[in-house]
């Protein structure tokens, strides 16, 4: 469980109280440590993230084998929550790029706790 107060995490800091108590009892704090994978593509995800500091990259690989960097998150974002919410099954890779924190919570908690009360956390983290 994280530490009550204040979150730097932007998307967190932005639900009403009701919907931030369903997460808070949850959220493990995290070290996210330079190139330390979050997800592969086409691999379950174990968490979900709310960094608080640092970056992650989010890539895909072209056809060619390449990859190509699609998406850089901070603080105002959440790692595989969208992919939760749907079938849990990751549509990229996601890499820590810069060393930071984050909170997180596991995926079959986070898609319960979306799930419930008439779906507006669900909403409300889209």
């Amino acid at each position: 469980m994280i530490a009550s107060g204040p979150l730097p995490n932007q998307l967190l800091r932005m639900l009403d109280a009701a919907d931030f108590d369903l997460l808070r009892p949850h959220l493990i704090g995290s070290e996210l440590v330079r190139e330390t994978v979050l997800g592969e593509a086409g691999a379950a995800l174990q968490h979900v993230y709310f960094p608080h500091a640092g970056t992650i990259s989010k890539t895909v690989g072209l056809s060619e084998g390449q990859p190509i960097e699609m998406a850089m998150l901070g603080r105002g974002s959440m790692v595989g929550g969208g992919v939760a919410l749907a079938d849990g099954i990751a549509t990229s890779d996601a890499v820590a790029l810069i060393t930071g924190t984050a909170s997180m919570l596991g995926i079959a908690t986070f898609q319960t706790i979306a799930a419930s009360h008439d779906g507006r956390l669900r909403e409300n983290l889209r």
